[in-house]
């Protein structure tokens, strides 16, 4: 695996879930600037993760597909899906089931 990569994946992980902490630390009045600073990067996040890292673990894979893409791909969907309707506490106990 390609460790400057990966590092940065895992990273920019970390730089999303604090957009997400700091938005919800009141789940009952979730802060929009932090919200959308979350969801404008999960976004952009998931899209290099299917364009990028996913094809580099596979080239490094002997062209076969990681074990977990195809999980991924599905929380990738559930998580895509999840940003166009408003933050509720309850959207968000399933984001954060779904990225845990």
């Amino acid at each position: 695996m390609n460790k400057p990569l990966y590092h940065f994946f895992t990273n920019d992980h970390h730089r999303i879930e604090s957009f997400l902490d700091k938005a919800t630390e009141n789940i009952h009045e979730i802060q929009e600037e932090y919200y959308h600073q979350f969801r404008t990067g999960l976004l952009k996040h998931i899209k290099m993760e299917e364009k990028i890292f996913f094809p580099a673990a596979q080239r490094a894979n002997n062209n076969v597909p990681i074990p977990l893409a195809s999980k991924l791909r599905l929380d990738h969907g559930a998580l895509t899906s999840l940003m166009v309707v408003p933050p509720t506490a309850d959207v968000i106990k399933v984001i954060r089931h779904v990225l845990a």
